[in-house]
């Protein structure tokens, strides 16, 4: 496993899927789901770093688009907009509409270090979102 790719390869799945799951894409590339653990070069596991993609989309489309959380919600094919909410402020500690008011401006802005996350470093997710954009 190229560590390089690794990281890009969860991100081209989850554009394309954004319900996709690691046990899918161990098995799209023809590995069991112990091995492509045992094989993940990262200090995050595939699962967090999945999870961390989502978190990225949710906040961008959530900043710059304006979106409505249902909607946010439907995009990223969570099952209802009250799990994703419920799951949103389990990782900021926000609800995904206070996160729109009170940081939206600053994300758009890319002022990163004025906003505070609750179980995640903005410098991860700001990383995420540049490779999602690039490719």
């Amino acid at each position: 496993m190229n560590e390089d790719r690794v990281p890009k390869i969860l991100i081209q799945f989850f554009k394309k899927f954004p319900d996709i799951t690691v046990k899918k894409i161990a098995k799209n590339n023809n590995s069991s789901l112990s091995s492509f653990y045992h094989k993940w070069p990262f200090n995050l596991t595939p699962k967090k770093f999945l999870m961390i993609i989502r978190l990225a989309k949710a906040l961008k489309l959530l900043s710059y688009d304006h979106r409505k959380v249902r909607d946010v919600a439907d995009e990223l094919k969570f099952c209802d907009h009250f799990y994703f909410c419920k799951w949103f402020k389990k990782l900021t500690g926000l609800t995904p509409k206070k996160f729109q008011i009170k940081y939206g401006s600053y994300f758009r802005r890319k002022l990163f270090q004025k906003i505070k996350l609750k179980n995640f470093d903005i410098k991860n997710i700001f990383w995420i979102l540049k490779t999602l954009e690039n490719d």
